[in-house]
């Protein structure tokens, strides 16, 4: 749909050549990201061009969840949203570090992270932005 971004391709491209970069500067993405695996780090690489408003809003995301884990609504996200669109899941590593920390496509166009997912996914996201 149009608004599912997919930055994957990407991700899996910019973990190659970090792989293949072994010193240099793609390699260098935050030990924390590396702990909770690959698609973590990927999008730890693509979000360090990402603009101020990118970030922050990640932060926001996230913080919420982990300030509130009970509570649904903060464990859902309106993909219709254009402020959370144009900042967060249009921006390259936006989609990517939310999936990596456990987002998935819900239903309604939303965002979704379940009950059940563990936290330590979050933490780790929320310290590489």
């Amino acid at each position: 749909s149009e608004a599912e971004a997919d930055d994957t391709p990407a991700a899996a491209a910019v973990l190659q050549q970090a792989a293949n970069e072994a010193g240099g500067a793609a390699s260098a993405a935050p030990a924390v990201a590396s702990t909770y695996g690959p698609k973590l780090q990927a999008a730890a690489v693509l979000l360090r061009g990402a603009e101020v408003h990118t970030l922050k809003g990640l932060h926001v995301y996230l913080n919420n969840v982990l300030r509130h884990p009970d509570k649904v609504g903060f464990r859902t996200i309106q993909l219709a949203n254009p402020l959370f669109q144009q900042r967060v899941w249009s921006a390259p590593g936006g989609a990517s570090a939310l999936r990596a920390a456990g987002f998935s496509e819900g239903q309604r166009r939303t965002l979704r992270l379940p009950d059940t997912a563990p936290l330590e996914p979050l933490r780790a996201a929320r310290e590489m932005v």
